[in-house]
């Protein structure tokens, strides 16, 4: 199966969005366990037994998440996937997390313009 396709969605609410893990724990924000944005929009292609974007964008007042990378789904929770999750806050610390391993077991890691100050101070 192959194609390509766009997403819109203006007034939405993402209510559960499961891969974000402990990321609204880490960052003190509990009102990232239901992102209600007012915009969505993002390209993606599906080929070769995954979906692929090079950038999903969500924004609410609070946050704009950005999302790149892919997802398998032939093997369904045992899919591979390979995810680029930005969070850029209006009142707080921005970050990143990358996601590896499979929709069911996805390993994650962190990432904040923040490490590599504290890296070359340190």
């Amino acid at each position: 199966m192959t194609g390509s396709g766009r997403v819109g969605v203006t007034g939405g609410a993402l209510l559960e969005f499961p891969i974000l893990g402990g990321f609204a724990d880490l960052l003190n924000l509990p009102a990232l366990r239901a992102i209600r944005f007012q915009e969505a929009e993002g390209a993606f292609q599906i080929k070769e037994g995954r979906i692929e974007t090079n950038s999903l964008e969500l924004r609410s007042p609070e946050a704009v998440l950005t999302i790149s990378g892919w997802g398998g789904f032939l093997q369904g929770a045992q899919s591979p996937i390979r995810w680029n999750i930005f969070l850029k806050g209006t009142r707080y610390v921005m970050g990143g997390m990358q996601l590896a391993g499979t929709w069911k077991e996805p390993k994650r890691k962190f990432a904040s313009p923040f490490q590599e100050i504290f890296k070359k101070l340190f």
